[in-house]
């Protein structure tokens, strides 16, 4: 049982390709009965799909995510992406309705694995994404009014230059047309000369557009989430209980290293006090092993060399 898929070619990924690159694949179901399916691709690790599967009802579809990871730097400009993705569908009969997912597909995979269907799906790198700018952006200064009532195209200008005026008549029109540079100066000026100490600022000093200082009280940066949560006193607390536990826990292991080292060192001790008292003893250079047995009937070897001694000595001395 076929299922629908948009875009039903391929998948289009605009750089750059250093962050995280996300295009949805829409799956539909245009079957009477529900469907299951999933989502295959060759390069698991560059791409992360979800959900990779699932079930989708009569005449209904589900978006599908398919995220692109973050690449170290961009592939040339003439890159060939080989990448395709694999959707595989089957339906899903009433008997089988009790059935998960994993032992839907793999009874199907089993029995009937003519019924499964797949579609291939093939990905695509595209440039980035130009963004279309209004030739008059809301930022952009507004033209200047004028503010003498008689402009160029005006009646009476007409009226003046078919006439034939003068060009002094002309070049104090013109004069007259241009704005003053600092209106706002010029008022304040005016105030100073007829007493008034109003300090508020005019209307007319954003140039005919009074809403902009309003629009600047939402410019303002507002105390975020995550300095309130930082202050939390519920959550500090639970943190300071958390580090005390891992200080607890760290402590008793410290403990058992260092009853396992005095162990260590208590066997050390007893193996080298066993080794100095088996140690041979040197006499008349001769070593003799103190801790060795002397059978019965025999004389301990110190004996037998002090009498061999005395005797060598009375021969010498008397014969």
């Amino acid at each position: 049982m076929s299922i629908q898929l948009e875009p039903p070619n391929q998948l289009s990924f605009h750089r750059p390709f250093t962050q995280l690159v996300k295009e949805v694949l829409v799956v539909r179901n245009p079957n009477p009965e529900p469907v299951a399916f999933k989502v295959k691709t060759t390069a698991p690790k560059q791409y992360c799909v979800r959900p990779n599967s699932g079930r989708i009802e009569a005449n209904q579809s589900v978006d599908v995510q398919v995220i692109l990871q973050p690449m170290k730097e961009d592939p040339p400009p003439d890159f060939k992406c080989k990448d395709k993705f694999l959707v595989q569908s089957v339906a899903i009969p009433a008997e089988r309705e009790t059935l998960s997912l994993s032992e839907l597909w793999s009874i199907t995979e089993k029995q009937n694995k003519d019924s499964i269907k797949e579609t291939k799906i093939r990905c695509v790198y595209l440039p980035p994404v130009e963004s279309n700018i209004s030739p008059t952006s809301p930022t952009s200064p507004l033209p200047a009014k004028s503010s003498n009532p008689t402009s160029p195209t005006s009646p009476s200008s007409k009226k003046d230059t078919s006439n034939g005026a003068t060009s002094e008549v002309l070049k104090e029109e013109k004069r007259n047309q241009s704005p003053p540079p600092y209106k706002v100066h010029d008022e304040r000026k005016a105030e100073k000369a007829n007493g008034t100490t109003d300090k508020s600022v005019p209307s007319t000093a954003t140039n005919g557009h009074p809403n902009r200082l309003s629009n600047m009280t939402g410019s303002f940066p507002k105390e975020s989430k995550t300095s309130i949560e930082e202050t939390d006193p519920a959550k500090l607390r639970r943190q300071l209980l958390e580090a005390n536990e891992e200080i607890k826990r760290l402590n008793h292991i410290i403990e058992s290293y260092k009853q396992e080292l005095n162990a260590a060192q208590m066997r050390q001790r007893k193996s080298e006090e066993a080794a100095v008292s088996n140690r041979n003893s040197t006499i008349g250079g001769f070593s003799v092993k103190t801790q060795e047995k002397i059978p019965e009937g025999y004389y301990p070897f110190e004996v037998v060399v002090a009498a061999a001694v005395g005797a060598f000595l009375f021969g010498v001395m008397f014969f």
